[in-house]
């Protein structure tokens, strides 16, 4: 794929049209899907250092 299509792809979107269609189709905003996956992995992160801890 040719950086030139790619750039115009970008371009397509328009700011807030990514957003809104994932709006659309979960039915929740973008930023609370990012900030549930943050979260996760957040507390996954802290599970493995108390696991890690507990093993040395």
């Amino acid at each position: 794929m040719k950086p030139t299509i790619f750039r115009r792809d970008l371009h397509a979107y328009r700011t807030g049209t990514i957003g809104r269609a994932v709006e659309e189709r979960t039915g929740t905003p973008l930023a609370v899907g990012i900030f549930l996956v943050l979260a996760v992995v957040g507390l996954g992160l802290l599970f493995l250092g108390f696991v890690i801890g507990i093993a040395l």
